[in-house]
């Protein structure tokens, strides 16, 4: 056998490995890109269910504290009709009550205003990503 057909055959059995090994890195790529999409969608799903129950129980807690506060002005009345003044901790209470709900009602306006502009952000990148 000549050294040309050695040659030769090396150099085809060597483009035939790079071919196919960079085939199967190509293959392999992809299979990490489909593995990855699924993972994320499926942590996206997690990321609104969790907000959503999270958004829930803060709504759930202010509308508890308003309820309170409610209950203790109407005790405050209550006591005043029968001459009876406030005492200072409870006058105390309600300021913390009141205080409670306004930064209460504060985080939910952030958390339903950053909920807004993420889906804003998703809505515009699965409309590019919808482009041909």
């Amino acid at each position: 056998m000549s050294l040309w057909l050695v040659v030769t055959i090396g150099v085809l059995i060597g483009f035939g490995m790079l071919y196919f090994g960079n085939r199967l890195l190509t293959l392999a790529n992809e299979a990490i890109q489909a593995s990855a999409t699924l993972t994320n969608e499926k942590l996206d799903v997690i990321h609104i269910l969790v907000n959503s129950n999270m958004t829930a129980a803060m709504q759930a807690e202010l509308d508890e504290t308003r309820s309170s506060l409610v209950l203790m002005k109407e005790i405050l009345d209550l006591k005043k009709v029968n001459g009876v003044e406030p005492s200072p901790a409870a006058l105390a209470a309600i300021k913390t009550k009141e205080g409670k709900i306004a930064e209460m009602q504060a985080a939910l306006r952030d958390r339903l205003a950053a909920a807004s502009t993420v889906r804003a952000v998703e809505s515009a990148h699965d409309q590019a990503l919808a482009r041909p």
